[in-house]
């Protein structure tokens, strides 16, 4: 788990809300399991999961850090097929 700056202010924290909201698998987290990401398909095949996980991105961001407005997710893939979603969006005004 990524370090976590209680000291950051308006951008940053935006940013940094968005990076802890993604990085979070549904089911791990203590006394709210439904927050966080679904795993469940991570075995379908590659199209199927990068739309599922698009659509699981963008609904956690909405709820999470509404300040954030997603315009696109991408998808890469380390050395090990591990799958790695590239945000990207715009600060929005509150």
């Amino acid at each position: 788990m990524a370090d976590f700056d209680f000291n950051l202010s308006g951008n940053e924290k935006i940013i940094q809300n968005v990076n802890n909201t993604v990085s979070r698998i549904r089911g791990t987290l203590p006394l709210n399991r439904g927050k966080g990401i679904s795993n469940d398909y991570v075995d379908e095949a590659q199209g199927i999961s990068e739309a599922k996980m698009t659509v699981e991105i963008i609904e956690e961001i909405e709820r999470e850090e509404p300040r954030y407005q997603v315009e696109g997710v991408t998808f890469e893939y380390d050395e090990n097929g591990k799958t790695v979603p590239s945000i990207e969006g715009v600060i929005v005004d509150e």
